[in-house]
């Protein structure tokens, strides 16, 4: 399917873990929302620009993006947390 960001869900030790994978996108370009018992994805993947660049193939997508999953019925939204890695 064509659809982005990817994303994995699954359980654990700790409770329900959503993982996406974005690429290019600075933590300051994501938002992480909880609303109505489903969690939201978004923010923007900046497209290479400049007059050096010379793309070839494009096969990344850029630009506005938004993802949004239902959460389990007994996930609690106060204690849902957030990070970034690299």
């Amino acid at each position: 399917a064509n659809v982005y960001p990817p994303i994995n869900l699954f359980t654990d030790a700790d409770g329900f873990v959503v993982r996406a994978e974005v690429p290019g996108v600075k933590p300051d370009q994501l938002a992480v929302q909880i609303e109505s018992g489903q969690l939201t994805l978004s923010g923007e993947r900046p497209s290479p620009s400049g007059e050096s660049v010379s793309l070839h193939r494009r096969e990344r997508r850029f630009g506005r993006f938004s993802r949004t999953v239902q959460l389990p019925p007994d996930a609690d939204p106060e204690q849902v947390r957030a990070e970034c890695r690299n």
